[in-house]
Formats: C-alpha cells, sequence, structure tokens
C-alpha cells in the first residue's frame, strides 16, 4: 500500500508539472530537454510558486533509498528537483548577505561591541537542509570577521519559505573533532527509518544516547520554532564522549510514510524497542552503555522500552508528569494561556477541560466529535461560551480536527505509573516550574512514583523554564521565539554531571 501511495503521489506531481509546461512524461526522458522545460517554468512563475513545487517534489524523494535503483519517474523527479534548488540556492546566496550582515550587527552591538570598524572577513555555508515539516530551507552560516584587530566568528541560522529569515542561534556549534556523523536509512520490520548518528570512529567501545523528539510532526533535530534542540543536544553530549542517536519517526520527513495520526504512542513505543535491538546486535561498532533521553510524549516511550529490556542503562526524563493526560486535564494541571483572574473562573475552566477530556474518548470519529462538541458548546451560556472557545482555541495537542484521532486516545490514558515504578536503572527527572504540563505544585509528585523502587534516582527542578527547554517568565511561546539559546544551559550542566556521577 506504500509503495501504491508514493507512486501515486509520483505521477500526480510529475503529469502536473510536465503537463504545465506542455510536455508529456517520456519513459527515457531527454535532460535537455527536461531542464529545459524546468528553466522555462522557473522563468515565467514567482519565487513562491517555484518554492512550492520543489518542496513538493521534494517530499517524495527524500523519502527515496539512493543507492538502489531508482525508476525513471523517480529520475525525472530527482532531476526536475536539482534544477529547482539551484535556482533556489541562487535566489537566497543573492539576498542572504545583506540580511546576515544586518543581525550581524545588532548582535555585536547587543555585546556591546562597536560595529563602527566593523569587517567581514568571510561568510560560508556549513550546512544546508529542507524540513519538509515545516516548509523551510535551512543554511547555517559561520562568519568570520574582524573589529579593532579583534578576530570574531559567529553563527547565523537561515530559513528560505520565499522570505528569508535569519535568527541567531549561538549553541549551534560547528561539528566536534573526532565525531563524524552518518545519515542512513535502516529496515525496521515493515518500514524504513532515517536517522542520524554521531559517534567517534576511532573508539571500539563507546556509550550511546538515543534522542527523542516530542508529541506531534517533529523529526530527527527536534524542529520547532527555529529551533534544532536534538542537534544542539547531541553536539554537547560529544563533547562529553557519548555518541548519539537520533532519527525521524514513521511518516517525518525520510522515514516511511505512513499516516501519523493513526500511529499510537505505543506503535512509537515498538519503534524505539527495534532501534535499541539493532544496536545491540547490528551496529558496527558495540556500544558499552546505551541510554535513553525521553522528553514530553517520549517520557511514556523511553519509560515503555526501558521497562521491557533489561539492557538500557540510563533513562533521562524531561518535563514528566506525574499520572495520565486525562488526569492532567481533569486535575486542571494542563496551562492553557489562559488568565485566571479568579477562582470561581479557574473552576469554570476546568470544568470544561474535564469535558473536553470526555468527549475525546467517547467520540468514534472527527464526525462524532464535531456533533459532540457542537451539542455541549450550544448547551452552554455566553460567557462559558467564550471560555470553552478560549481553551480549545489554545489545545496543545493538534488542531480540533486531531481530537478524535487514534494516537490522542492512546495517549490520553497512558499512565507513566504503570512503566516507571517499575524500573530499577539510574533515572534522572529534570521538571521546570513553567511547564504548561506540570502543575507547579505538583513538580515532586513524580518523586512518589520512582522513589519507592529505585534508590538510584534524582529530580532536579529549575527556576523559569518552560516545556520547550528554554528560558522563560511568561508560559509565552514568544517569550521562547525571542531567546537566542535553544537550550537551557543549566539543565545540560545537570544531565551532564549527573552521568559523570552515574558513570564513575
Amino acid at each position: 500500500m506504500q509503495i501504491k501511495k508514493i507512486i501515486s503521489y509520483i505521477v500526480i506531481i510529475l503529469l502536473q508539472f510536465l503537463i504545465s509546461c506542455q510536455v508529456i512524461a517520456q519513459n527515457n526522458f531527454d535532460e535537455v530537454r527536461l531542464e529545459k522545460v524546468t528553466m522555462n517554468f522557473i522563468s515565467k512563475n514567482s519565487n513562491l510558486r517555484i518554492f512550492n513545487l520543489y518542496i513538493k517534489i521534494h517530499k517524495i524523494t527524500e523519502k527515496l533509498d539512493k543507492n538502489s535503483s531508482i525508476s525513471n519517474k523517480f529520475a525525472q523527479l530527482l532531476f526536475i528537483e536539482s534544477i529547482l534548488k539551484k535556482c533556489l540556492d541562487s535566489i537566497i546566496e543573492n539576498n542572504s548577505n545583506k540580511v546576515l550582515i544586518s543581525w550581524l550587527e545588532q548582535i555585536l552591538t547587543s555585546k556591546n561591541i562597536n560595529i563602527k570598524d566593523l569587517k567581514i572577513l568571510k561568510i560560508t555555508k556549513i550546512e544546508d537542509k529542507t524540513y519538509t515539516l515545516v516548509n523551510r530551507i535551512f543554511n547555517k552560516f559561520q562568519i568570520k570577521l574582524t573589529n579593532n584587530w579583534v578576530s570574531y566568528e559567529e553563527i547565523l541560522n537561515l530559513y528560505y519559505n520565499s522570505e528569508i529569515w535569519v535568527y541567531y542561534r549561538p549553541q549551534e556549534d560547528l561539528m566536534v573533532n573526532n565525531y563524524v556523523e552518518k545519515d542512513i536509512i535502516i529496515n525496521l520490520r515493515n518500514k524504513k527509518i532515517s536517522w542520524t548518528v554521531s559517534y567517534n570512529p576511532d573508539v571500539l567501545s563507546q556509550n550511546l544516547v538515543i534522542l527523542n523528539s516530542w508529541a506531534g510532526n517533529n523529526d530527527r533535530d527536534f524542529f520547532e520554532s527555529r529551533h534544532r534542540i536534538n542537534f544542539v543536544l547531541s553536539k554537547n553530549l560529544n563533547k562529553n564522549w557519548y555518541a548519539t542517536f537520533r532519527y525521524d519517526k514513521t511518516w517525518i520527513e525520510s522515514s516511511t510514510w505512513d499516516n501519523f495520526i493513526n500511529l499510537t504512542t505505543e506503535d512509537l513505543a515498538s519503534d524505539l524497542d527495534w532501534i535499541v535491538e539493532y544496536f545491540r546486535n547490528s551496529w558496527d561498532i558495540r556500544f558499552n552503555k546505551i541510554w535513553l533521553l525521553g522528553h514530553s510524549e517520549w517520557w511514556i516511550i523511553s519509560s515503555i522500552v526501558a521497562n521491557k529490556r533489561k539492557d538500557i542503562n540510563f533513562l533521562v526524563l524531561l518535563s514528566t508528569p506525574y499520572a495520565s493526560l486525562e488526569q492532567l486535564l481533569k486535575d486542571g494541571s494542563v496551562n492553557f494561556g489562559l488568565n485566571y483572574t479568579t477562582d470561581n473562573l479557574k473552576l469554570r475552566v476546568k470544568t470544561h477541560i474535564i469535558a473536553l477530556a470526555d468527549i475525546m474518548k467517547t467520540a468514534g470519529s472527527n464526525e462524532d466529535l464535531d456533533k459532540l462538541i457542537n451539542n455541549y458548546f450550544v448547551s452552554l451560556n455566553l460567557e462559558d461560551k467564550l471560555i470553552f472557545t478560549a481553551i480549545e482555541s489554545n489545545f496543545s495537542f493538534g488542531s480540533v480536527n486531531d481530537l478524535s484521532s487514534k494516537w490522542l486516545k492512546n495517549y490520553l490514558t497512558l499512565d507513566i505509573k504503570n512503566y516507571l515504578k517499575w524500573i530499577k536503572i539510574p533515572i534522572l527527572v529534570i521538571n521546570w516550574n513553567k511547564d504548561f504540563l506540570v502543575d507547579s505544585n505538583k513538580l515532586w509528585d513524580i518523586v512518589s512514583i520512582i522513589k519507592p523502587n529505585n534508590n538510584k534516582s534524582d529530580l532536579i527542578i529549575l527556576n523559569n523554564t518552560w516545556h520547550m527547554l528554554e528560558k522563560n517568565t511568561t508560559w509565552k511561546n514568544k517569550d521562547y521565539s525571542l531567546q537566542s539559546e535553544t537550550i537551557n544551559k543549566d539543565w545540560l550542566d545537570k544531565i551532564k554531571s549527573w552521568l559523570k556521577t552515574i558513570d564513575n
């Protein structure tokens, strides 16, 4: 079914393009002719349309195993994609330097560095990647400069989606010395998983950290709000002599196509179990110890796998709740960014959230869900309708159309207590007091689950840090987006010091 689905996408995209160029696909395509019609398409269309066609094609070609034989239709798509990418690269190159320098001046000014004598020595593009999940081309630039004979070097991230957006991400360092990154696609059961492993090829026995992204459509780099969290975390762990592994979940980016919303959390746990098995038995370099780092949805996934297997050595859980999502909702622990001005308002919000959780459990389809939500909404008075609309629009687990999904129904009832309390290996839990999923009054409740059966566990609570791992004082996404760090340095240091203690 997956192959048929991919081929149908290919045929549709290819025919749309060729027909729009008044060309019919041939069994043995002529590269010169295909390049001519592609360039004709580029000359007659806007940057946005060129970019959108490139993204559509890349969503297909990124699923290909480039080392295996490729059909004629795939070859034509790859050829068209390469020409479109060259065009977009040229657009970025011709327009990026001015924006990069403008941002650099702002950064140096914020550091109290005089920009009057600023001299740019070299601007080098050191990374180029397309993220189809967010429809962006990503470039990382290294800028070398002098100012009053003092040398500087900065890293700036640039994103293109018909416009150029630049962000300062100082934690996005270059590759760590002696470490190499390999991008590989492996077969696991009936699917392919695309991943990156970063390790020291000169060390025969090393420890491996498996990094997991949070809920929803996130790739191996944990690409959220223009921050590549797993990428930064990987480099920090490499600096401390740990190999790292990060991967695109099923359906995401380069892994096998599937309807992600029909996958359950337990399906994703099964994938992780197979990945651990692969590294234990099939990888060329032996990993002495394997530990799991799980954030958000992956606190439960990592706990399921660590509870099942006997060969996981460490477990690090970030932003870990004390109960199932259903219980968190009914306890009023999930913060929806709503301001409670009175106890009465807080009680009314909690009442509506409980009603929403019950509706999600009973709805059999999106149609059922819409009907049940509408019936509930109609029964409310005007003020409660406004409150319920605010809750619905701030719901943190996908759009309203996802609320009856197989994934959310499964995730809603999974309780971490059923797994975590049986795990005997060392566990580090890091929570923070600005998390919209864990009530600040219940941050320590996780201890009562772990401690009775595990004396090798620790809980650390960081102040003014929110669910996306950054410093935050308001619970608002805007606060997060404006920060120039990807990961709170305090908790990075906590993880590293804890690992050294455990390893020794």
